[in-house]
């Protein structure tokens, strides 16, 4: 890896001086044809290495970079083609400020939050040469920041893409990476792997879209509609959307992972919630957003996870959220 600093300090995220505790990596792509960095990421001509910086970094003539005031955006680093023709990873954050981009999801609640953010720079998408160096060059910038903030990049919801994080309600509706990853016979999973290699962990894969059903998951293939996916395993879209969490029944990407009824083993059922202010977050934790409180009654959980501030957390059928298991009795 390459890696090169350059804080975007004239960027109003940056002078906006909040932290988060980074809790997962979100990978970005620009959507735009323009390899180069220089296009994002300038030095502030009166800095001390100013003048260093542009002979790494190359030259932007338009002055249209994020090192300026009056734009809502903002990340931690881009990765994407230097002055010399490499590929390199600058910073533009100190890896714990809050970037901004993630917008606001459909829970409410935004991956601005909890996560460090890099943007790839796109080119026209078909260099499979550049592909693979910015590819690679992702993977391990990635690893890096695992390592530092000592993150699993197999776990749920710890390494994601902008279209997985819409698909989790924690940012805005934007495609990327898979409108461009699948084009070079990569996806998300692929790339968690490959990142858990570069930690010096042993290879793990993920199942792939089974010929037959099995009761586990299914991986999206082009073409493949919500519906077409319940028909072919005797479900139903409905049942697939409660259990995915999916907020938009029409729009899935190719290579999104979905659990299956009975997946790895875990059966929905009926708890009974007796407290009067038991509080619904957006995910599983105290430290996610809260989305209101639950009225006493019976619920079914689609769902578990372990976080903090409960032993066990279940996600509610209806999407509303997740609630603390330790103040509802199983049925």
């Amino acid at each position: 890896m390459r890696l090169i600093k350059c804080i975007l300090t004239a960027n109003d995220c940056y002078k906006a001086g909040r932290t988060i505790t980074p809790k997962g990596v979100m990978v970005h792509s620009t959507g735009a044809n323009n390899p180069a960095v220089a296009r994002y990421v300038q030095p502030v001509d009166t800095q001390a290495d100013a003048a260093s910086l542009y002979t790494v970094l190359g030259t932007n003539r338009n002055k249209n970079d994020w090192n300026n005031p009056g734009l809502d955006v903002c990340v931690h680093a881009f990765v994407g083609k230097l002055a010399d023709g490499g590929v390199g990873s600058v910073q533009t954050l100190p890896w714990n400020h809050r970037g901004w981009h993630a917008g606001t999801g459909t829970s409410g609640g935004s991956a601005n939050n909890t996560h460090i953010a890099f943007e790839i720079c796109e080119d026209g998408l078909a260099d499979a040469a550049y592909f693979g160096k910015v590819y690679q060059e992702a993977v391990e910038l990635t690893a890096m920041l695992c390592k530092q903030y000592n993150l699993n990049p197999l776990a749920d919801g710890v390494v994601i893409c902008h279209s997985e994080g819409y698909q989790r309600g924690v940012a805005s509706n934007h495609a990327d990476v898979m409108h461009w990853f699948p084009k070079h016979g990569k996806n998300m999973d692929t790339f968690r792997q490959d990142v858990s290699k570069a930690m010096g962990g042993a290879p793990q894969v993920k199942p792939q879209a089974p010929a037959t059903p099995t009761g586990k998951t299914y991986t999206v293939a082009k073409g493949d509609t919500l519906s077409g996916i319940a028909a072919q395993y005797g479900t139903t879209v409905d049942t697939l959307v409660e259990l995915n969490g999916i907020q938009n029944p029409n729009l899935i990407v190719v290579g999104q992972v979905l659990k299956l009824p009975g997946a790895a083993g875990f059966e929905p059922y009926t708890v009974k919630v007796s407290v009067t202010e038991l509080r619904i977050r957006s995910g599983p934790g105290t430290d996610t957003d809260s989305k209101g409180f639950i009225a006493p009654g019976v619920y079914t959980i689609v769902e578990e996870a372990d976080g903090p501030g409960a032993k066990r957390w279940g996600k509610l059928k209806s999407g509303a959220g997740w609630i603390s298991l330790d103040y509802a009795e199983k049925l």
